[in-house]
């Protein structure tokens, strides 16, 4: 209850602050860096009632790389060319294209579950194969 006030209550302060200035893009950023605060909070949290540092509540260097591919791969969807251009239809290829590219970077910083899901789909043709 006290994280969802915490995440209200910054999402309400930085879309004011950051609305007028970015605009939508603004919102979005709100919203995320609320949930990142949200997220903190509740480590904390967790590791306090468990008794543990909060360097072993996750593996916060993975965690890094997937926030960077995040922020790398929003890149794709940042011009408004995708709406534009295409409209409903743009919105739906700028996601499949952010969601690609997100993929890849994720492979490339060798984040281990995709690493793991990779190998999981290359032994998938091997299943259904075996089934036939």
């Amino acid at each position: 209850m006290r994280s969802n006030l915490l995440s209200l209550v910054c999402n309400a302060v930085l879309i004011m602050a950051l609305l007028p200035a970015a605009g939508l893009a603004g919102v979005a950023m709100a919203y995320v860096l609320s949930r990142t605060i949200e997220g903190a909070y509740l480590g904390r949290q967790m590791a306090r009632v468990f008794g543990v540092s909060l360097r072993e509540v996750a593996r916060w260097a993975d965690l890094g790389k997937v926030a960077f591919a995040a922020a790398l791969a929003a890149a794709a969807l940042y011009p408004s060319f995708w709406t534009e251009s295409f409209g409903l239809l743009g919105a739906a290829a700028g996601a499949v294209c952010y969601l690609a590219v997100f993929a890849v970077l994720l492979f490339l910083l060798r984040v281990p579950e995709a690493l793991l899901m990779m190998n999981r789909l290359q032994q998938l043709p091997r299943a259904f194969m075996t089934r036939i």
